[in-house]
């Protein structure tokens, strides 16, 4: 070994700081688990797949969606709808589509209740309902994950973004 960084390592700049309810976003550990998953996954659009998951990675957001949007209309039964419309919610949530991606994330909630990432989801929607300043309709979402996923870390992370939204 040489001791040197892997590539695409950015130089750590300063953070800045959080507001207190700045839950930071699960999906990138997410998204690394499925790029593993579905490198030995041999579904009909798993190739679509690969690639929103490549440009999410790469933080082409805007080509992120697109990708998974496709396979979501190609392939509308296949278990990758699921991922794929999480991510591509995760995708407009970083771009500061908001309404967009509270949208997806609600359709994806209803979709599939007891689906892998209804929690993730259901915090994501929570946080975008905050980044838009709808407090009431935060805390809704908030409540609702509290309800349907008790025991979670998102459950915790809803907690703590209540308690904030209390507080002012």
């Amino acid at each position: 070994g040489t001791g040197e960084a892997p590539p695409e390592a950015p130089a750590a700049a300063p953070a800045p700081p959080a507001t207190p309810a700045e839950i930071a976003p699960t999906w990138p550990t997410e998204l690394d688990q499925e790029l593993a998953d579905s490198a030995t996954a041999d579904d009909p659009g798993i190739k679509i797949y690969r690639d929103g998951l490549d440009a999410m990675k790469a933080a082409k957001y805007p080509l992120a969606v697109a990708r998974f949007t496709k396979l979501q209309h190609a392939y509308p039964k296949s278990p990758l709808s699921e991922p794929a419309e999480y991510f591509a919610a995760n995708a407009l949530f970083e771009t500061g589509g908001y309404d967009q991606a509270i949208l997806q994330f609600n359709d994806l909630v209803m979709r599939f209740p007891k689906g892998k990432y209804a929690c993730a989801a259901l915090l994501r929607e929570g946080q975008a309902f905050v980044k838009l300043n709808d407090r009431i309709d935060a805390r809704l979402t908030l409540q609702k994950l509290g309800t349907d996923c008790p025991g979670t870390p998102q459950a915790a992370s809803a907690d703590t973004m209540m308690k904030d939204l209390a507080s002012d």
